[in-house]
């Protein structure tokens, strides 16, 4: 988890932005600035939707702007979400919350895997993983058309998903 917020920083210092570790409510997190939007990153820290509490391993909020809803971020390890030595793994109730969040309006959601964090942090952030929808890519480049996706929409489906995440940073006004 803590790969997430090294990886975070790497990127936006490379870029010029800012980044510091400060507290709020007591606890340790991290303020960085991209492009011009500052963000506060917390790690754990505790949310609801109606009955459904959850712990995002961090929650991201832009600052000074209550119109942009927080972001729970997930770190999915294989082993501890999907249990692949067990009958059953912890995806119903991954999903279960995360949807509880997204329905109900309390935040948006964002996974990524190790892998994911991993690849952000080479050089530049690039990366050679498989961006998302990649498996089924030239049946959603098929859909361009008929789904009316604009020119940004349609470069975000080429992208790995923290260089999404970090889309988002850099321009939380773009749909």
């Amino acid at each position: 988890e803590m790969k997430f917020p090294e990886a975070l920083r790497g990127r936006v210092q490379r870029d010029g932005g800012q980044w510091e570790t400060t507290f709020h409510r007591g606890r340790e997190c991290y303020e960085l600035v991209v492009k011009e939007h500052r963000w506060r990153v917390v790690p754990q820290e505790p949310m609801q939707a109606g009955p459904v509490r959850t712990r995002p391993d961090f929650v991201v909020n832009l600052l000074g702007r209550d119109d942009v809803v927080p972001m729970a971020v997930y770190c999915d390890g294989l082993r501890f979400h999907v249990q692949p030595d067990r009958e059953v793994s912890r995806l119903g109730d991954d999903v279960h919350k995360r949807r509880a969040l997204t329905r109900s309006g309390v935040a948006s959601v964002w996974s990524v895997t190790w892998k994911d964090v991993a690849e952000f942090s080479g050089p530049k952030g690039k990366t050679d993983l498989v961006p998302l929808f990649s498996s089924g890519l030239s049946e959603l480049q098929q859909l361009h058309t008929p789904l009316q996706l604009d020119t940004r929409a349609r470069a975000l489906t080429q992208l790995a998903p923290m260089q999404q995440l970090y889309a988002f940073l850099e321009n939380p006004d773009e749909e």
